[in-house]
């Protein structure tokens, strides 16, 4: 929110030629950028504020953005189910302090050897698989190639089951897989981090 109370107070602005008693606009304090109402000039330039912590900021406070951040990761974090490395079923795993994706644990670990802090655990992963989608495809190039408006109905049904069934048939002959973030999932790693510090240490 914006702390009116710091605010330059607004200009009255009078029309050229037209009645000196009369304001026709409200003017920016600050930049002197016109207004439509006494209110929108005062608004324009004033500081804003964090509504947590009253502290003037730009637009947001960074630190209390950070705080709220952290505290919603917290809540994921407690919310999920944790395993063991040896008990993981997955192939990849997410770093939550870099986000990004690893094929195994020694190279996430590999990734952080300069970092002073090595993670202890990783979001697990979900397998993606290529799709293509009839329905959606068909919809997007009528519109695209500006097709008349109710064009996708004079399409069947069958028609499109048709195009589908093809599509999944070419997709499961492509060996193009994905991985996406499990949320619900932590990987603890911890042992094997401390194994890799006291290697480390001697």
């Amino acid at each position: 929110m914006k702390n009116l109370d710091k605010a330059a107070p607004p200009l009255e602005l009078v029309l050229k030629g037209g009645d000196p008693e009369k304001i026709a606009l409200w003017g920016c304090g600050t930049c002197h950028i016109s207004a439509r109402t006494r209110e929108e000039a005062v608004a324009c330039y004033a500081p804003w504020v964090c509504e947590k912590c009253g502290k003037e900021v730009k637009s947001y406070c960074e630190d209390c953005s950070k705080k709220e951040q952290f505290a919603k990761a917290q809540v994921q974090y407690d919310k999920a189910q944790k395993v063991m490395l040896s008990e993981y079923a997955g192939d990849w795993l997410c770093c939550d302090h870099c986000d990004e994706y690893y094929p195994d644990v020694d190279s996430l670990l590999d990734a952080h050897d300069d970092d002073e802090e090595l993670p202890t655990w990783a979001w697990g992963t979900t397998e993606q698989q290529f799709s293509l989608d009839a329905d959606r495809i068909i919809s997007d190039q009528l519109e695209n190639q500006e097709f008349y408006e109710d064009a996708f109905e004079n399409i069947s049904g069958d028609a499109l089951k048709e195009l589908q069934a093809f599509f999944d048939g070419w997709t499961k002959k492509q060996d193009l897989k994905s991985y996406m973030v499990d949320n619900s999932t932590v990987v603890d790693f911890e042992a094997l981090t401390n194994l890799r510090k006291k290697e480390q240490e001697d």
